[in-house]
């Protein structure tokens, strides 16, 4: 809501058009259990949706690439499972330099599993970072849905630039 406000001033119609978004994002948010599983290609609309409101907000500091597979996007997965990480990668990641960055966002499946990434040429990684809220809560999710089969990863990016959340699931949820 701050960002729509700040950006009533100068850009109208992208504050509309974010107003619209978030507007998009609450509603389904409240609509549907926030706990149960989707199939990817939902966790994928509504990462994009949040990610349109990200890119009217940050311009062209904020550079968007997917690479997934398609057959990546049936796989079930718990609701609001990529959101966290995409919303981690821009806050601590790529906001926090002047020329902004590169998020990826990628998916496939190997095997029975899926794996999903999202990565970042942002900042990188503190050495006395802590998880906050938002990580431990999924790692939290991910051990009820799937005891210790599914795996949380936060690693710097390739070349040791950014930082890349890795999840992996397994097929089928455990417990």
């Amino acid at each position: 809501l701050n960002a729509i406000v700040s950006l009533m001033r100068t850009d109208v119609e992208g504050s509309r058009s974010m107003a619209l978004k978030l507007a998009g994002l609450l509603r389904r948010s409240l609509e549907e259990e926030v706990y149960g599983f989707v199939p990817f290609r939902e966790e994928m609309r509504f990462a994009d949706d949040y990610l349109s409101i990200e890119s009217i907000r940050h311009g062209e500091r904020l550079t968007i690439k997917k690479e997934i597979e398609e057959e990546a996007m049936a796989f079930p997965v718990p609701r609001m499972i990529l959101q966290p990480l995409v919303e981690n990668s821009i806050l601590h990641g790529i906001s926090q330099k002047v020329e902004g960055g590169t998020l990826t966002l990628k998916a496939w499946k190997n095997g029975e599993s899926l794996h999903i990434e999202v990565v970042d040429d942002g900042v990188g990684l503190s050495e006395d970072r802590s998880e906050g809220i938002g990580l431990n809560n999924l790692r939290d999710r991910l051990k009820a849905a799937y005891g210790f089969s599914a795996t949380l990863e936060l690693r710097p990016g390739p070349g040791g630039e950014g930082a890349c959340a890795s999840i992996k699931l397994p097929s089928g949820r455990i417990s």
